[in-house]
């Protein structure tokens, strides 16, 4: 199954060696899941993060390079336990929805999102929830076709034409 960020464009592939894999298309081939399914015991995001860090970036500048500017979300899945009941919740936690559009950005954008995803973890526990995090099960990368406005699409007034 080929997967697109553009209708027009190639292909998106990920090198075999790659820690993340493709997993799914949606909406018309415009949203692109990449995976990745820990099975080492990672209690921390830092950790799990740091795990995958070169292969992320790899992955993330590939993209970038081949198919232009796109959208970001990190996902991470984690299993957190009750201190109280000792039940294990399975959760989501994730960024929201963040350009790339140049490759000297792709370091700064992925060390926001995983401070943005620590933050709602401690937000989430914060107070009496007693919960703590079990371990990482995985991380998933979510690139979306970015369309910028660009020159043309918004008519400028005569007045404010250059003549």
């Amino acid at each position: 199954m080929e997967r697109y960020l553009r209708a027009d464009g190639p292909p998106i592939t990920v090198d075999d060696n790659n820690k993340f894999k493709i997993i799914e298309k949606a909406h018309n081939k415009v949203i692109i899941l990449l995976r990745h399914e820990f099975h080492d015991d990672f209690l921390t995001i830092d950790d799990a993060m740091h795990n995958v860090h070169d292969d992320m970036l790899q992955v993330l500048r590939q993209i970038l390079e081949e198919h232009g500017a796109y959208k970001l979300m990190i996902s991470v899945q984690l299993k957190l336990e009750s201190s109280k009941t000792f039940e294990i919740l399975t959760r989501h936690f994730h960024t929201h929805f963040m350009l790339l559009s140049h490759p000297n950005f792709v370091d700064d954008r992925v060390a926001y999102g995983q401070q943005y995803i620590n933050n709602t973890i401690d937000l989430f526990n914060h107070g009496e929830s007693g919960h703590v995090i079990k371990r990482v099960d995985r991380i998933d990368l979510k690139l979306a076709r970015y369309r910028g406005m660009g020159a043309g699409h918004l008519p400028i007034p005569q007045a404010l034409r250059r003549r």
